[in-house]
């Protein structure tokens, strides 16, 4: 610091409140990580959250926009983001994109498709969009896979 004699003793102690602050702070969020999820204490409105993610699972190739799901499971949409989050441990489009790639796998490992076919049946209109998608979430392109 810049500060001298009781101006830095005033700095000091001023950085070590912000920091008891800080620490207060962070085990607060520990003992209840999602105060605005309490809503998920009650069990029709978990019920919802597995109700949607069982549309998006029934509708991969073309899931609905989070408005629309949140319209058809009948719950805020704050709340189904929230809720989903929070039930199971990612947002509805990374959940989305890992289905997307855990089916895409699946599919490629049968060999009976082109990838072509397999970027279309999992969502993709463009194979060079999925083919990316896929080399991003598996370290391979779906041609490396398909050989394999």
């Amino acid at each position: 610091t810049k500060y001298e004699d009781k101006y830095k003793e005033i700095f000091i102690e001023s950085k070590a409140l912000e920091l008891l602050l800080c620490t207060l702070h962070y085990i607060e969020d520990l003992k209840s990580p999602c105060e605005s999820c309490k809503f998920l204490n009650q069990p029709l409105e978990k019920e919802k959250i597995i109700q949607a993610r069982q549309i998006i699972l029934q509708n991969l190739h073309q899931p609905p926009t989070i408005p629309d799901l949140s319209k058809q499971i009948g719950i805020n949409q704050c709340y189904l983001k929230k809720g989903f989050k929070e039930m199971f441990k990612s947002t509805i489009y990374e959940f989305v994109m890992e289905q997307r790639m855990i089916k895409a796998k699946m599919l490629l490992s049968l060999n009976n498709q082109s990838v072509s076919q397999i970027a279309e049946e999992v969502g993709y209109s463009n194979t060079s969009n999925f083919s990316n998608a896929f080399k991003r979430h598996t370290g391979l392109y779906p041609t490396e896979l398909s050989k394999n």
